[in-house]
């Protein structure tokens, strides 16, 4: 497949991911990043290859479809657990999955539910697989006007955890885009941190600062960085002391739901520098939120995620 994102800027990744553990975040300015349009004849001619080579995948694929008035009639949650069934598909899954994918979903018998989950486990699922080839297909569902599908779409562009990839998702976390600052936190990228970061400085809606501090949690995890499965482990550091200075900020600079999140997070990232940045916010703080701050840093040091 040709290259489909072109980023426009000067050194756009390297400036993304200028936060550092003694610096500060970058400039909440969303920089360029065009998408061009997918290739489907080019996308047909692998897919029907493929389909020759391996029908066991798409009727394993089809299969699961054929099941979705029962999964959502059964299910326990919100929505059905499509990706879990769509998990082991053999050889030729990613083009199986992105078949779906471009065929989208128009059964008008489906539910609400059953088809949010299809298009949303479909996304899912591919994700897992992490092919970059796949971004051209996945990456117009950022714009699509289901938000649990969007969130889906830059979970799975996350997950690929490339340049290209965290530019795309840094872009529009910088435009404070809900269903992105939701799923960008898979990549484990300093991009990312950074990104989230300088959206919380914005003073952002409570719902987007809550969803950008459960993000910086996932993307700052120090159990994540411990799998040794993270696509860059140098920026570990970085990663984490990013968040945990952006943790600590909105933890002074929000109350309520935010305040917790943000306190939550911090135990997840375990940062190193936590105790310091909390006491040196304690200086300007107003004696109720100093109050609040020493509750944090006592539950800090007895970190059950340690």
């Amino acid at each position: 497949m040709r290259t489909v994102l072109a980023v426009v800027g000067l050194s756009l990744v390297a400036s993304l991911g200028a936060g550092t553990a003694t610096g500060g975040v970058v400039a909440n300015v969303a920089p360029t990043v065009v998408v061009s349009a997918i290739d489907r004849g080019a996308w047909a001619r692998e897919i029907g290859a493929a389909r020759s080579r391996s029908p066991s995948t798409f009727e394993r694929v089809a299969a699961v479809r054929a099941r979705l008035p029962e999964l959502d009639a059964t299910r326990r949650g919100r929505l059905a657990p499509v990706p879990q069934h769509l998990e082991h598909l053999g050889s030729d899954a990613v083009l199986a999955l992105v078949e779906r994918v471009l065929d989208g979903e128009s059964d008008g018998a489906l539910t609400a539910t059953a088809r949010t989950a299809w298009r949303a486990g479909v996304v899912e699922a591919l994700g897992h697989l992490r092919d970059p080839r796949t971004r051209e297909v996945v990456a117009p569902l950022l714009d699509d006007p289901d938000p649990v599908v969007a969130a889906a779409a830059a979970q799975a562009i996350a997950r690929l955890a490339d340049d290209t990839s965290v530019a795309l998702l840094a872009a529009r976390i910088a435009k404070g885009e809900l269903p992105v600052v939701s799923g960008a936190g898979v990549a484990r990228r300093r991009p990312i941190a950074s990104a989230l970061a300088a959206l919380l400085a914005s003073r952002p809606s409570t719902e987007v600062a809550r969803a950008a501090v459960r993000s910086l949690a996932d993307n700052g995890a120090a159990w994540a960085f411990r799998t040794g499965k993270v696509a860059l482990p140098g920026e570990e550091s970085d990663v984490r002391s990013i968040s945990a200075r952006a943790l600590v900020a909105t933890f002074v600079g929000y109350d309520g739901e935010v305040r917790q999140a943000a306190s939550n997070a911090l135990m997840v990232v375990d940062d190193p520098s936590t105790p310091a940045l909390i006491a040196a916010a304690k200086s300007s703080a107003s004696s109720d939120t100093i109050a609040a701050l020493d509750q944090l840093a006592a539950r800090f040091a007895r970190n059950p995620a340690r």
